[in-house]
């Protein structure tokens, strides 16, 4: 399974709590993560919004 996080906080950076989901998650699947703090590539992130099985916005 195709996994997306898609991480917006622009007051916090994320903190163990998403590590450690995402390091479970991709034990046993093909996980990605989209910073929208550093990366404004809107056009990216749709075309991998669209390829995804599960998006998790954080």
């Amino acid at each position: 399974m195709k996994i997306l996080y898609i991480l917006h906080s622009e007051k916090q950076k994320p903190g163990r709590t998403l590590n450690v989901l995402i390091d479970q998650q991709a034990i046993d699947n093909d996980v990605s993560v989209f910073d929208l703090r550093e990366n404004k590539d809107y056009t990216g992130l749709l075309d991998m919004i669209e390829k995804t099985d599960k998006v998790i916005s954080w």
